[in-house]
Parts: structure tokens; sequence; C-alpha cells
């Protein structure tokens, strides 16, 4: 399968976890929220371990392994899944419902642009990956932000939380650009980066 077309069907998978964060907006609470982060991190990273110590597999995620990295299917490391539920647990856990959902929302819409765009258009190498792809990275998280806060009309105490915002989203940019060369999970270290600068905005 053209390596193109099998990143574009993951990502688009990665899209269809934005349910998290607009549940999160509109459904639950905090620990409504932790407990179901909590029970899927443990479901999934569970099943990670028996795959990756004891070959074992279930057939239900079998399903899953078009949508698998070669060397996830290899059994030799955690899913992006695991990294992925680890991270939005964490990020509830400790920060703010805005920054929270924020970081999440930055994590699923700006990884999956940076990967696309980064793939098919990128001609201009920034370590192993482009300059098309960080720049994608970067735009599509000050639009998610912008409409975040339009969309919700969140009071806010000052506009200097764009600033901080726009922070994040740079170094979320440098992080996914270093994740591989500093062995951290991109679904992990994104979303964590993202959070520490904006709550310090709140």
């Amino acid at each position: 399968m053209n390596i193109l077309i099998k990143e574009m069907q993951r990502k688009f998978v990665h899209l269809s976890s934005l349910i998290y964060p607009l549940l999160y907006l509109f459904f639950f609470t905090k620990e409504q929220m932790i407990f179901i982060f909590g029970m899927l991190f443990f479901v999934i990273y569970s099943w990670d371990l028996l795959r990756i110590k004891k070959n074992y597999k279930v057939k239900i995620f079998t399903l899953f392994h078009r949508f698998m990295r070669t060397d996830e299917i290899s059994n030799k490391k955690f899913t992006g899944a695991t990294f992925f539920l680890l991270a939005c647990f964490l990020v509830v856990l400790i920060f703010p419902k805005t920054v929270a959902i924020l970081s999440i929302i930055i994590l699923v819409v700006c990884d999956t642009c940076a990967a696309i765009v980064g793939m098919s258009m990128g001609k201009h190498k920034l370590l192993d990956k482009s300059w098309e792809g960080f720049i994608a990275f970067i735009v599509s998280g000050l639009i998610v932000v912008v409409l975040y806060f339009f969309a919700t009309q969140e009071p806010l105490a000052s506009y200097d939380i764009y600033y901080y915002a726009l922070a994040g989203v740079f170094f979320s940019a440098i992080a996914e650009l270093v994740a591989k060369k500093i062995k951290i999970d991109d679904n992990l270290i994104i979303p964590i980066v993202f959070a520490i600068i904006l709550n310090l905005g709140y």
C-alpha cells in the first residue's frame, strides 16, 4: 500500500479522536473524563503489553493493523494509541478544562495536518521532517486556537492568552520535530508541551 495513503488512513482515524475533547467540552466532568481515559489507557496498555511481551493477539485488535505502522505491528513498541490515551489522561488530570481540551485538539489536528502536508508536499528537509509539515503544524494550530475561543466565547482574563497559545503551538511543533530523536512518542510530548505553556497564561 502506498505509504502516503496508509498514513492518511491513520490520520483520519486519528481525527476521530476529536470526539474526546468534544465530550469533555459539552457532556462530561473532569472526574468522569479522568475515569474514561484511565480505563481506556488501562485496556490498550494491557493489550499492547501482552502483544509485545507474549505475542498475544486479540482478533478485534488485529482489525486495526492496517492503521498501524510496521514497527508497531512487529511487536517491538507500544502503539500511538497507548501514548495518546496516556497524554489525554495526564492533561485532563493536571490542567484546567480549557487547557486540556485545546491540548488534545492541537495534537489531533496539527499532527494530522503536519503529516499529510509533509508527506504530500514536503520538499525542503528539516531534520527528518520537512519545513512544509512544520509550517502546516503551526498554521493549523493557530486556526484551532482562534476558532476554539471564538466558538466557545470563553471569557478571557487577558488577550495575552493568545501569546501563550502561539508559543504553545510553536514549541509543540518543535516537540513534534524532535520527538523521534529524543525517543519520546509525539502523541505524548505534543499535548504536554502545549498544556504546560498555555497553562502559564491562566
